[in-house]
């Protein structure tokens, strides 16, 4: 279900209706702040910011890329259209 849902998110406007996906995205758990999640790109990193009324697509402090460890973490927001087609593909709690 979770993949699901973040490929609706992902193509929000391409794909699927963007009005329906909002109503979707109010009524879907977002990722609380604190745990770290893998997106679809190989980076790792720490929900920074859920971004409320935004459902699955949070803010990520990434700290690693493809397992090695970036020299210096930056900030990642899944709202911003040129991180659209970034998925958070793994969490971990």
């Amino acid at each position: 279900a979770h993949d699901a849902i973040e490929f609706v998110l992902a193509y929000s406007g391409e794909l699927f209706d963007p009005a329906l996906v909002q109503i979707v995205a109010r009524q879907l758990p977002q990722y609380p702040t604190g745990i770290t999640v893998i997106l679809s790109t190989g980076e790792t990193g720490v929900v920074s910011n859920a971004n409320a009324g935004h459902g699955g697509r949070p803010v990520v402090r990434v700290c690693a890329k493809d397992g090695t460890v970036v020299r210096a973490p930056y900030e990642m927001d899944l709202t911003d259209p040129k991180n659209q087609h970034s998925l958070v593909v793994q969490v971990d709690l």
